[in-house]
């Protein structure tokens, strides 16, 4: 398995525990000194464009990265390389129509609910997705979209929620299952290639 950015370790460790190989790609050395590895996880310094994969994984997980590279669409199909037939990718990123990027647009505090705002320039997005937007860029790069849908729901900033309880956050994730993709504050993209 190949995951796309190591952030704070969580999501890393979560796959190694579940799978006998995980390739980390990360681009950041305070972030890999940082993560202590299990032994079946292998960190490699690189940026993603400049990775050049010495095998086909079985799958490829990018949480939250399409927003933050330059070409988004490049790395799609950079990723699909890396992938063996019938593999699986998994692709998540930011909703720019999501509920709390609305009440931020009626607010005043971004220009359109999409566009971006003083927070997402303190943390390097360069972009936040439509689900048509993933969608059109995920079937440029020809994978076959199994899912794709949101997740999460946020009416306030994440800042504000970290002092939520767990159970209420739990409930919120419960119930934006239920909602239209459109409301909620990520999408998840399930892809696989064709055979």
């Amino acid at each position: 398995m190949l995951l796309l950015g190591l952030g704070d370790g969580v999501i890393a460790r979560h796959l190694a525990a579940r799978c006998k190989t995980l390739t980390v790609l990360e681009g950041a050395s305070a972030l890999i000194g940082a993560f202590s590895a299990p032994g079946n996880v292998r960190v490699v310094h690189t940026l993603f464009e400049d990775f050049t994969a010495d095998f086909k994984a079985d799958a490829v997980v990018a949480t939250h990265v399409l927003e933050h590279v330059r070409e988004s669409v490049q790395l799609i199909h950079q990723s699909k390389e890396w992938l063996n037939d019938n593999g699986l990718a998994v692709f998540t990123v930011p909703n720019g129509t999501s509920l709390h990027r609305r009440i931020g647009h009626k607010m005043g505090l971004l220009e359109t609910p999409d566009s971006l705002g003083p927070q997402d320039h303190r943390i390097g997005h360069l972009r936040v997705y439509t689900a048509e937007r993933l969608h059109q860029e995920l079937m440029d790069a020809n994978f076959h979209i199994t899912t794709l849908h949101g997740y999460m729901v946020k009416v306030v900033p994440s800042s504000v929620m970290r002092t939520w309880e767990r159970t209420l956050l739990d409930a919120m994730y419960e119930l934006s299952l239920e909602l239209p993709a459109s409301d909620c504050s990520s999408l998840i993209a399930v892809c696989t290639t064709p055979a």
